[in-house]
């Protein structure tokens, strides 16, 4: 369920991103107010490179 669910979720980024609701770039802690202190991005929780514990 865990790959069924991650495809999903990119899915939906990338349709935000298409529809200019988002950037790849933007903090993620834009959008999720816990990941405020950190620097990692929208890109980089997509491809899971954001060095955040499982």
């Amino acid at each position: 369920m865990a790959s069924n669910t991650t495809a999903f979720t990119a899915a939906a980024m990338m349709r935000l991103v298409t529809d200019g609701r988002i950037r790849l770039d933007d903090r993620a802690g834009r959008y999720v107010p816990r990941l405020s202190e950190h620097t990692i991005t929208i890109r980089q929780l997509l491809k899971q490179t954001s060095g955040l514990p499982e």
